[in-house]
């Protein structure tokens, strides 16, 4: 009996391993936006805190905390900006990500299909040496 051998084999390891570049590098871009949504969330806490443990004080430390709170506010502008840019660059790698992913399952499905046909003629195959050797064996018991 004869093996299933697809001859797209290689592409489709080629196409599979593109896949996982792409899921890698979606991956990573994700978890850098990830960090910086959390460094805003800090600088935001951060500012809060302070804002909130210098409330009756002299002049000068209250112009020190407003001081501080303004750079806390250009810090999360700063990540803001940061995180805009990464999104859009997160955008274009899942739209890579995706096509490269749709390149595979296409490859996956047509090896899936000639699997499917490989199958439906190894079993005509079978049926027709089964009826081969019954009409032997038919022929033989008649003679």
């Amino acid at each position: 009996m004869k093996r299933f051998e697809f001859s797209l084999e290689t592409v489709l390891r080629l196409r599979e391993s593109q896949e996982k570049e792409w899921e890698s590098r979606l991956a990573s871009i994700t978890g850098e936006c990830s960090r910086i949504r959390n460094k805003i969330t800090h600088f935001e806490r951060e500012k809060s805190r302070c804002a909130l443990d210098n409330q009756f004080r002299d002049v000068n430390t209250l112009m020190a905390v407003a001081n501080y709170q303004a750079r806390m506010d250009k810090e999360v502008q700063s990540a803001q900006n940061m995180l805009k840019m990464k999104e859009k660059e997160r955008e274009t790698v899942l739209k890579d990500f995706i096509e490269a992913s749709k390149k595979r399952k296409i490859l996956d499905k047509l090896k899936e299909k000639k699997l499917d046909e490989y199958h439906y003629l190894q079993g005509k195959d079978e049926e027709k040496r089964n009826d081969d050797i019954n009409n032997a064996k038919y022929a033989g018991v008649n003679t």
